[in-house]
C-alpha cells in the first residue's frame, strides 16, 4: 500500500468511526504511522485529503451506475443502478457520508470532486431518460434523476439516523427498491 493510500484509508477510517469533527492532520498521521509532513507532502493537507476522498465517493456512484446501465432494459437498469448505489453506501459508509451526510466544518468541495460529482449525477440523468422515467409532476430527466436521488438519500439518511425507530433495518434496502420500482412502473 503506498504512502497516499495508507493516508486515505486512515481518514476513511476516522470519518467512519468518529465523524467529521475528529478529522484532523494530526489524527489522519497518527493512524496513518507517517508524520504530518506526509499528510502536506501527498495532499497539501486536510482538505486536500478530504477532497480526494470525496472524489472517490463520487466515482464509486459513477462506477455503480455505469455497471447498471450495461443492462439492456432501461428500467431493470435503473433499478439495478439503486441496488448498486446502496452497496456503494453501505461498503464504503465513510465515503458516502462524506458527501452526503455530516458536512466536515469549514469544508467546500473542491474542483476535481464537483466534476466527479457532476458525472456521477450525469450519468444517472442518462440512465432515467433512457428508462422514459417520467411522472404527472415531473417531465424531465434531470428532475426525475433528482426525484429518485431524493427517495434513495431519505431512506439512507433513515438507516443511518433512525433505522431502529422507523425501519426493520433487515428490510430497508428492499424498501427503497420497492418504492424505486413502483416510481419507473408507474407513469
Amino acid at each position: 500500500m503506498t504512502s497516499r493510500e495508507k493516508i486515505l484509508e486512515a481518514a476513511s477510517e476516522i470519518l467512519r468511526k468518529s465523524g467529521p469533527g475528529a478529522l484532523s492532520v494530526r489524527a489522519i498521521s497518527k493512524s496513518a504511522g507517517m508524520s504530518t509532513i506526509g499528510i502536506y507532502n501527498h495532499f497539501d493537507g486536510k482538505r486536500g485529503v478530504i477532497d480526494e476522498l470525496a472524489k472517490e465517493a463520487f466515482d464509486l456512484v459513477h462506477q455503480a451506475i455505469v455497471h447498471a446501465s450495461r443492462i439492456e432494459d432501461a428500467r431493470a437498469a435503473v433499478l439495478k443502478a439503486v441496488q448498486n448505489y446502496l452497496a456503494v453506501a453501505r461498503d464504503h459508509e465513510a465515503h458516502y457520508r462524506l458527501v452526503f451526510g455530516e458536512a466536515v466544518p469549514g469544508y467546500a468541495m473542491g474542483p476535481k470532486a464537483r466534476v466527479a460529482a457532476r458525472r456521477a449525477f450525469n450519468r444517472l440523468v442518462e440512465l432515467v431518460d433512457a428508462a422514459s422515467i417520467s411522472n404527472e409532476y415531473l417531465s424531465d430527466a434531470r428532475a426525475n434523476a433528482i426525484h429518485l436521488w431524493t427517495i434513495i438519500h431519505g431512506y439512507i439518511s433513515l438507516k443511518h439516523h433512525a433505522v431502529p425507530m422507523i425501519l426493520n433495518e433487515a428490510d430497508w434496502e428492499n424498501q427503497i427498491i420497492q418504492i424505486i420500482a413502483h416510481q419507473i412502473n408507474h407513469n
